[in-house]
């Protein structure tokens, strides 16, 4: 069997069982010989040092120490560097670049999920979604706020689904986002 190259942690502990589940983990053991149990947050360290000397493959993620020159001297042997992430602009020194080590991320297969994420967040923030959860949790066994009921306008919408924005706006209907000057012939309960 031929052997496998030396890979090496970079990665802060709270985000490594997110990144490398199980399953996952035992795919890349079959691949290259790595310690699962030691991760570097900084190469500072006999014990950074030692591990460097040895790796041709550095895998990074959240939380990695920066890579300059003096991580590439320690790391004679590098070959690689697997950014289980997204840019590697804040952790990876130009110089590596310039040494000949090959640089991978996950900036691509991130960018799409990001940016889904990124849309549905405004569009909970634009209906308010972040401070009618508050507001509801707030309420006694599921009872709405005081005055919730009793103060929402006029709609053929059911009552239950106007929403009570913050005191200081008027009321909105959360099936047409009407307010009482529209009607609305949503049905939802």
């Amino acid at each position: 069997m031929p052997r496998r190259p030396v890979a090496v942690f970079a990665i802060a502990p709270w985000a490594f069982g997110g990144v490398f589940p199980a399953d996952l983990l035992a795919r890349l053991r079959q691949l290259v010989d790595i310690d699962p149990t030691t991760t570097f947050t900084s190469f500072d360290g006999p014990a950074a040092t030692a591990a460097l000397a040895e790796a041709e493959i550095l895998i990074t993620g959240w939380g990695c120490p920066r890579i300059d020159a003096a991580v590439l001297s320690a790391a004679p042997r590098l070959r690689a560097l697997v950014h289980a992430a997204g840019t590697v602009k804040a952790h990876v020194d130009p110089v590596v670049f310039e040494s000949g080590v090959v640089v991978s991320s996950a900036a691509e297969a991130n960018a799409v999920p990001v940016a889904d994420y990124t849309i549905a967040m405004l569009v909970l923030g634009a209906k308010q979604v972040f401070s009618r959860a508050r507001r509801y949790a707030a309420a006694t066994a599921g009872t709405p706020p005081t005055g919730w009921r009793a103060t929402a306008p006029a709609c053929t919408t059911a009552r239950s689904a106007w929403s009570a924005p913050p005191a200081s706006a008027a009321m909105s209907c959360v099936g047409c986002g009407g307010s009482t000057s529209r009607s609305c012939s949503t049905t939802r309960t």
